[in-house]
C-alpha cells in the first residue's frame, strides 16, 4: 500500500471532503399540526412499587418525631409509587408519555417494543400568563398556545 507523500495534498482532500459534507441539508421536518402519524415504539418502562425489593408494599407504623417538643404518631410508605412509561418516535423527534399514569399504564400494557402504531392527538389550549409592562403597570395581552397531548396509540395491523 502506497502512502500519501504530500501532508498539504492530504489535508486540502479532507477539507474539501468536510466542506462538501457540511453542505448537504438535512431533511427539515414538516411542522406539526395535530393529524395523526405514524411512529414506532422504541421503548416500554414499568417501575414496580418499592423496585420489588424486600419492603414491597409495607409501611412503617408509628413512627414518633419530636419538633418543638411535639410528637406525631402515624403510618407511613415506603419508597416510590409505581410508574410506568411508553417511549415513541415519530417523525418530529423522540417523545415519552408518563405525566398521564392511567394512560401509561394503558399503553404499557397494549404495546409491545419495536411495535408499529398509529398516534393520535387532541388539542389541548393553555392560557398564557400576561406579563406586565413594568412602565405603565399594563398587562400585555398574549394569545393561547395549543398544546398537542397524545389521545392514543394505536397499533398498527
Amino acid at each position: 500500500m502506497k502512502r500519501f507523500s504530500n501532508p498539504v495534498l492530504l489535508f486540502s482532500l479532507i477539507c474539501i471532503l468536510i466542506t462538501t459534507l457540511s453542505c448537504i441539508k438535512a431533511k427539515e421536518p414538516k411542522p406539526f399540526d395535530g393529524t395523526p402519524e405514524e411512529a414506532v415504539i422504541v421503548n416500554r418502562i414499568h417501575s414496580p412499587a418499592f423496585h420489588g425489593g424486600d419492603m414491597h408494599g409495607q409501611t412503617v407504623v408509628n413512627i414518633k418525631a419530636s419538633s418543638c417538643g411535639g410528637c406525631a404518631d402515624g403510618e407511613f410508605s415506603i419508597g416510590p409509587p409505581e410508574w410506568y412509561a411508553v417511549i415513541y418516535r415519530c417523525e418530529h423527534g423522540v417523545f415519552i408519555i408518563q405525566e398521564d399514569q392511567e394512560q401509561a399504564k394503558v399503553l404499557y400494557q397494549k404495546l409491545s417494543k419495536g411495535q408499529r402504531v398509529t398516534v393520535t392527538y387532541k388539542v389541548k389550549v393553555t392560557a398564557r400568563l400576561a406579563p406586565v409592562n413594568t412602565q405603565t403597570g399594563e398587562s400585555i395581552s398574549l394569545p393561547a398556545l395549543p398544546q398537542y397531548v397524545v389521545e392514543d396509540i394505536i397499533p398498527k395491523k
